[in-house]
C-alpha cells in the first residue's frame, strides 16, 4: 500500500465515483456476453498430468482444491463461493501476448489515457 501511495503522490488527480451503469468503459468485456475471446496459441499440460505436481510441498498440495480445469484453461478460486479466475502462467511471452490483445485490438478495453479520462 505504501508503494502505491508514494507512486500516486507524484500526480495531481481527483477520484470520482461513477455508478456501474454510468461507467461504461470499466469491465466492458464483462458486460459483453456476445463477445468471443481470442484463442491463445500456447497449450499447457492439465494439472493432474503435470509431472511437476510431485515436486509440490504439502502446503501447495493442500491448495490444489482451489484450482480447476475448464475449457482447457486452469482456473483459480480464492473461496468456494467466489467465481473462478483464469490463471496466467508465469510466461513472459504469453503475458505480453495477452496485454497486446487487450491494448492493440479494435475490441480492446484500453482506449488510452486521454480517451479513458474523457469518458
Amino acid at each position: 500500500m505504501v508503494r502505491w501511495l508514494s507512486f500516486f503522490a507524484e500526480y495531481n488527480f481527483r477520484v470520482e465515483y461513477k455508478p456501474c451503469k454510468l461507467n461504461v468503459l470499466a469491465d466492458a468485456l464483462d458486460r459483453r456476453p456476445d463477445y468471443e475471446l481470442a484463442q491463445v496459441d500456447k497449450k499447457y499440460t492439465p494439472l493432474g498430468k503435470d509431472p511437476n505436481v510431485d515436486r509440490l510441498s504439502p502446503r501447495q498440495r493442500a491448495q490444489l482444491h482451489r484450482y480447476e480445469l475448464a475449457d482447457g484453461l486452469r482456473h483459480y478460486r480464492v473461496d468456494p463461493g467466489d467465481p473462478s479466475k483464469v490463471v496466467v502462467p508465469n510466461d513472459e511471452d504469453l503475458k505480453y501476448a495477452i496485454l497486446q490483445e487487450g491494448h492493440d485490438t479494435p475490441m480492446s478495453v484500453h482506449l488510452g489515457r486521454e480517451k479513458t479520462y474523457q469518458a
